[in-house]
């Protein structure tokens, strides 16, 4: 992973308690804002709840007032009917008030024409109910048949002189006087008023008052609902417009007795600028994430990227072999202090490769000085010697030391590079060897390319290529013509030595001589093969090899210096 990716994780990291922090906060501030608005519900469910029980208990202290008059006992200056003609126009909510003995027939009414018999109400729950418990009564909603209104009633029992239970007093509370009263710019599609009677018959609802007054609620969700004990809540799914809402409602058992309340607000539209709230504080982490990881990036890019990529460049520059690479120290901080320790480092290892170089110099040269001094004596043994086969030999062990001294100085002239370069040690083993022991530099024609390979292979290729050319110019005699090529295919090099026929080839060819073993076991040295043609009037030995050991494993960056170079003619 990069160090730029990192610092994104490690960003990503340290943000990681951030949002999750926001989203608890976020979570906590949604389950706040619920039951808030769940408890507002509730509370105003039971405040609407409590103005029909004033509303209510007002009718019932008008009508218990009318109770106890005496003409409504059938006694008094006035009749009945007109008690309550005067009464009714008074209160705007009641469309009609009247009242009925022991066995419901109705004895006197507002609004009822001389000489007109009212059918009895001995079958309406406000009756039964009243008589049954002596005390006021709500009834359920009802469509008057007289007034052709949408009502409500209330009763009162009230007794006679003699304290007997004589009928009751009743009154129809206008619905529709009371919806007017709730229409109201709080209530709209995203927040409904529900009121509904005992029996589960709606009796007000805002908006659309006309549209739902006197449905009733299907059995299902009526049995919920009047199941309820407590103010309370509740979510459900509107059968009608498919909203869902949270409602706070009062409950039947809750005053006044026998009407639910119920306030359902749009939940999607209750949560709508939480929501818009949210959404503004997510786009605005959402920018101040990007704004953080574009300051990040221009941070890592100049701050850190920077920096590294300096340092990375100057190690790769050293690793590839220039050791002049250096890091420029800027500022203070980390990357200067990794800076001048990389410098210090780079200094240090610059001062012990120049002290290796100085040993290693002096360690060639030695060797070479000792080299010489064998060559000098094997020349001075081969003087000396009178048998014609000890010269030779000597003269042989001679040239094999001047071809081993020959590549050591090659080696010292690359003054620590790591390859040696064929073609050119092998022209100047062909140099040598024309200078020693051929009469003319052009007895040898030299065609060789230019390949690097490591000094471990340039040993063993220096003697090969020594005692071929030896071999070609000893067997080839004075006026011998010898051909050395060199070619570099991919990564495999095709050595050739061609001389002409004499009669000394077949003993080179036969393979007895110490020179022939030798080249052999050079050759199994660089995994390489040899092959000798003979034609008429030619002899040629064919050497390929690989150009690096098939065991080692070559650094990419080292192959790219073994570039080979256009063939030369020497």
């Amino acid at each position: 992973m990069s160090l730029r990716r990192r610092m994104y994780a490690m960003g990503v990291v340290g943000l990681v308690p951030l949002l999750a922090a926001g989203s608890w906060n976020e979570w906590s501030n949604r389950a706040l804002r619920e039951a808030e608005l769940r408890t507002n519900l509730v509370e105003e469910a039971t405040y609407v709840a409590s103005e029909f029980q004033r509303q209510i208990e007002g009718v019932q202290s008008l009508l218990l007032t009318l109770s106890v008059i005496p003409v409504v006992r059938g006694t008094g200056v006035i009749s009945c009917d007109q008690l309550f003609d005067l009464v009714r126009p008074q209160n705007p909510v009641l469309a009609a008030i009247g009242a009925t003995d022991r066995q419901g027939n109705v004895i006197c009414a507002s609004d009822r024409q001389p000489g007109e018999l009212l059918p009895p109400i001995a079958d309406r729950p406000h009756f039964r109910k009243a008589m049954e418990t002596r005390r006021p009564a709500l009834g359920a909603y009802a469509y008057g048949r007289r007034t052709a209104r949408h009502v409500i009633h209330v009763a009162v029992p009230y007794d006679d002189s003699a304290g007997t239970l004589a009928g009751v007093v009743f009154a129809s509370v206008s619905l529709d006087v009371i919806a007017r009263r709730h229409d109201l710019p709080q209530w709209n599609a995203s927040k409904v008023i529900t009121v509904i009677d005992g029996e589960g018959a709606i009796i007000m609802r805002q908006p659309d008052y006309a549209r739902f007054v006197g449905q009733r609620i299907e059995d299902g969700r009526w049995n919920r609902l009047r199941s309820f004990t407590t103010p309370g809540n509740y979510d459900a799914v509107s059968s009608v417009d498919g909203v869902h809402r949270i409602v706070g409602y009062s409950p039947l058992n809750a005053e006044p007795l026998g009407l639910f309340v119920g306030i359902g607000v749009d939940k999607a539209a209750a949560f709508a600028p939480l929501n818009a709230a949210t959404l503004r504080s997510l786009l605005a982490t959402l920018v101040a994430l990007a704004l953080a990881f574009g300051t990040a990036w221009l941070v890592a890019r100049n701050l850190i990227g920077k920096p590294w990529r300096r340092t990375l460049r100057a190690a790769r520059r050293m690793k590839e072999g220039d050791l002049t690479a250096r890091v420029a120290v800027i500022g203070k901080g980390e990357f200067a202090d990794l800076a001048a320790a990389f410098n210090s480092v780079a200094d240090q290892l610059v001062a012990a490769l120049s002290r290796k170089d100085m040993l290693l110099r002096e360690l060639s040269h030695r060797v070479m000085n000792s080299l010489q001094v064998i060559q000098s004596v094997l020349r001075l043994q081969e003087r000396s010697a009178t048998a014609e086969e000890t010269r030779a030999q000597l003269r042989d062990a001679a040239s094999r030391v001047q071809a081993v001294a020959m590549t050591y100085r090659r080696l010292h002239e690359l003054n620590g590079t790591d390859a040696v370069d064929i073609g050119e040690l092998a022209a100047a083993i062909a140099e040598e060897i024309s200078r020693s022991l051929l009469q003319s530099k052009e007895q040898i024609t030299v065609e060789c390319q230019s390949r690097f390979i490591s000094p471990q292979r340039a040993m063993p290729f220096a003697l090969i290529v020594n005692e071929l050319l030896t071999n070609a110019a000893k067997h080839g005699g004075n006026a011998a013509m010898i051909g050395l090529s060199l070619q570099v295919e991919g990564d495999v090099v095709a050595l050739s030595v061609t001389n002409a026929r004499s009669n000394d080839s077949s003993r080179a060819r036969s393979g007895a001589g110490f020179g022939t073993r030798m080249i052999k076991a050079m050759v199994q040295d660089l995994a390489g093969n040899v092959r000798q043609v003979e034609s008429v009037d030619l002899f040629e030995t064919q050497i390929t090899f690989p150009v690096a050991d098939p065991q080692e494993v070559q650094d990419p960056q080292e192959a790219k210096r073994h570039m080979m170079a256009q063939p030369r003619t020497t």
